[in-house]
Parts: C-alpha cells; sequence; structure tokens
C-alpha cells in the first residue's frame, strides 16, 4: 500500500513545530545524558530526574541487561513491523488488559494532533499473574 495523500490528523499547526534549521547544534552542545545504574540511589535518582527535566531523555547504562538479550529485543521488534499489516492487525487492540498489545495513537482522542506510531507493548505481570 502507497501514500498518496497524508492525512490531514497528522498534519501539525505550524506553530506547534520546531524550524530544525534554527537549531545551532555544533560540537559545543551539551551530549545525551549518560546515567550508570550502580551509583548510589540518591544520585541515579537525581542524574535521571535532572536529565528528564532538561533534555527529555537519556541513555542509561549498568543496568545488568545482558548486550546480547539488547540485540535480540531490536530484531524481535524490528522483524514485527516488517510483518504483513494483516498479521499485525491480528495483535491490534486498544484494551490494556491483555499480555500482548499493538496500537497506533495512544492519545488520538485525546491530543489536538495525532502522532504517527505504531505501540507494541507487552504486559509481563499479566502474563504470570
Amino acid at each position: 500500500m502507497q501514500l498518496l495523500i497524508f492525512p490531514s490528523i497528522f498534519q501539525h499547526p505550524k506553530e506547534n513545530l520546531i524550524d530544525l534549521r534554527q537549531l545551532k547544534l555544533d560540537s559545543s552542545t551539551e551530549p545525551i545524558p549518560v546515567i550508570g545504574l550502580s551509583g548510589p540511589t540518591q544520585e541515579v535518582v537525581g542524574q535521571v530526574r535532572e536529565a528528564a527535566q532538561k533534555f527529555g531523555f537519556f541513555q542509561v547504562v549498568n543496568h545488568g541487561v545482558p548486550v546480547l538479550l539488547l540485540d535480540q529485543l531490536v530484531n524481535a521488534v524490528k522483524a514485527f513491523h516488517e510483518l504483513p499489516v494483516k498479521e499485525r492487525m491480528t495483535h491490534y487492540r486498544r484494551d490494556m488488559g491483555t499480555s500482548v498489545n499493538y496500537f497506533s495513537n495512544v492519545d488520538l482522542f485525546l491530543s489536538k494532533d495525532a502522532s504517527w506510531r505504531d505501540t507494541n507493548t507487552n504486559n509481563l505481570l499479566h502474563t504470570f499473574f
């Protein structure tokens, strides 16, 4: 399926957009914060708070998750999103009471403008309890 017309629901007003050409990014720009989870709890919490407030995101290291597992996770997510739409749609639902969900625009009815994204959630607690 080829998209010929960009749906208006996904077109954000210009006043809501950032003009990336006006951003001044150079070598003096602060890097993405890297937070190691091996430090004292209060220190880590402070780093997370500061990074979330200042940048909105951060990289976590020393979390104990094996690199092989992370690679397998990325490969599984990529494989899922490369499936034919018809096959992915068998998992499409907004009922968050199930263990695996696939949905788009979780904030569709709350936000002024829709975001163009697909989301896959896995509720492990629902699976085991």
